[in-house]
């Protein structure tokens, strides 16, 4: 095993992990879900690295080439970790802590920045009775499945240039900080809870700005403000009245829309997609067949 040395020396400034990971990274990938966080995906050559990053930092192992030999040393917030990786372990940095990182191996990571205010202003918008204390633990070592899940989510995401859609990008990233927040704060907050749905008139009005926009590239943060409400409340709500999230029943919608439009067969199924919403004709295969257990080709000539 590598033998990993700890040099003390003085910090830099902080600085945005954007700015040392494109140094130091090969293959870089980053990928932009909604505003206030950053996805990349890291594959890293063994190094060792003393600094502080302005954003919270969270890095979930995705693969090594020796699981069993793969050793990781995170030193930050007064305590030491000293020990294997594998797939699936994370840690998590609060913005402005200083550290100590080193890895014996080339690894390969999916690494979340977090702007501090952005937390902040999810604490708010969800009703958080305490949003002023909103403050991350620093992990240095743990395994949570639920942001497992998140990372290959984002990770398949980044693989496929984002086929699952802004929408789709979006809902996963709130659903991520919203996680964040309960699990992984100093002071556990107090979360507001909402029953009853939307009213049957903000429920139509989000219905039909749906519609009206299903060409366009739809964001949550759009529907939402169209019903003065915060994303994370418009979301609980319309999943209460509806059944299923937002950006479901948009694609639902597109594919419904482009069943439609199917029957003039003399309109190419690359024009229907782009009218439909979709990215392009990939993009719409692939909803297509997951709500109708076809494809686009074969529904047309049923």
């Amino acid at each position: 095993m590598s033998k990993l040395v700890h040099r003390e020396r003085s910090l830099r400034q902080a600085i945005p992990l954007s700015k040392d990971f494109e140094a130091r990274s090969v293959q870089p990938n980053q990928y932009f879900p909604s505003s206030g966080l950053d996805i990349y995906h890291a594959i890293q050559e063994p190094t060792e690295i003393e600094i502080s990053y302005t954003h919270h930092l969270l890095v979930l192992q995705m693969f090594c080439p020796d699981e069993h030999h793969f050793r990781q040393v995170n030193r930050f917030a007064g305590k030491e970790y000293d020990g294997s990786f594998s797939p699936g372990s994370l840690f998590l940095l609060p913005g402005k802590t200083p550290t100590f990182f080193a890895w014996n191996q080339t690894d390969e990571s999916v690494l979340f920045t977090i702007e501090p205010q952005t937390l902040q202003q999810i604490a708010i918008e969800t009703n958080c009775l305490n949003p002023d204390r909103v403050e991350l633990r620093p992990i240095l070592y743990n395994k949570d499945p639920k942001l497992e899940f998140f990372a290959k989510a984002f990770y398949e995401e980044m693989q496929h240039n984002g086929l699952g859609g802004q929408l789709y990008g979006e809902s996963l990233a709130n659903l991520l900080l919203i996680h964040l927040l309960r699990n992984y704060c100093a002071f556990e907050p107090k979360f507001r809870q909402y029953r009853g749905g939307l009213p049957a008139q903000k429920l139509q009005q989000a219905i039909d700005y749906i519609q009206a926009n299903l060409d366009q590239k739809l964001s949550l943060e759009a529907i939402a403000q169209q019903l003065n409400m915060s994303v994370y409340h418009f979301c609980d709500l319309f999943k209460q009245s509806t059944g299923i999230a937002p950006y479901k029943y948009v694609l639902q919608q597109r594919v419904e829309r482009a069943k439609q439009l199917l029957k003039d067969e003399e309109r190419a199924i690359v024009d229907i997609a782009l009218e439909c919403g979709f990215a392009n004709q990939t993009h719409l295969n692939k909803h297509f067949r997951k709500f109708t257990g076809t494809t686009p080709k074969a529904y047309r000539k049923e």
